[in-house]
């Protein structure tokens, strides 16, 4: 079977696995953001119906995203965690193996047969499991002023999004396979 077949169904049986940990994590622990979300809602409809103008919006949005990601900074490092410990610890630990590798047996590995790293573990998960993500988003609630909040988290999710398709694009054109994630960590998958 194809290998890029293989890591697929590897990567959403993590993911499936990942989303319920997560979930698990924000039933028991869950920052009170309903007023703040009920502000988001009713400033995107103050601003689909023309009372407010985009700058508005997005400097309002900007403030509230702010609360709430201050509001849920302990949640975002719970999240953070739980990826560090499922994307980083666990091959790490198991050989190059998450659970959706091992039912697809395909595992991490360094290339031309040196040890897979903590550091290339965090690498790789830095780029295609979200930890850049969580980390900017953590750091920028604590040091970033609401005025700038929308602008840099949007940058960091959009460098996000940047580098997966990069990634992604490079695993289907490459003949090794191997992605961005895997040439910056210096492993492959097989």
């Amino acid at each position: 079977m194809n290998i890029l077949v293989k890591r697929l169904r590897a990567y959403l049986i993590d993911l499936i696995i990942v989303i319920f940990l997560l979930s698990m994590v924000a039933l028991v622990y869950h920052p009170d953001i309903s007023s703040y979300q009920n502000k988001l809602n009713e400033l995107q409809s103050n601003y689909l119906i023309g009372e407010i103008d985009f700058m508005s919006y997005i400097h309002e949005n900007s403030k509230i995203m702010k609360i709430i990601d201050e509001k849920s900074v302990i949640l975002n490092f719970l999240n953070l965690l739980i990826l560090i410990i499922y994307f980083v610890i666990v091959p790490y630990f198991s050989n190059g193996f998450t659970i959706g590798k091992k039912f697809n047996n395909i595992r991490i590995k360094g290339i031309k047969k040196k040890k897979l790293t903590l550091k290339k573990l965090i690498v790789r998960a830095m780029i295609i499991n979200g930890l850049f993500y969580f980390i900017g988003v953590i750091i920028c609630s604590m040091i970033i002023t609401s005025n700038y909040y929308f602008y840099v988290i949007s940058g960091i999710s959009f460098i996000q999004i940047i580098v997966i398709i990069v990634s992604i694009f490079l695993m289907i054109k490459r003949k090794d396979k191997r992605g961005l994630h895997d040439v910056l960590s210096k492993t492959y998958v097989k």
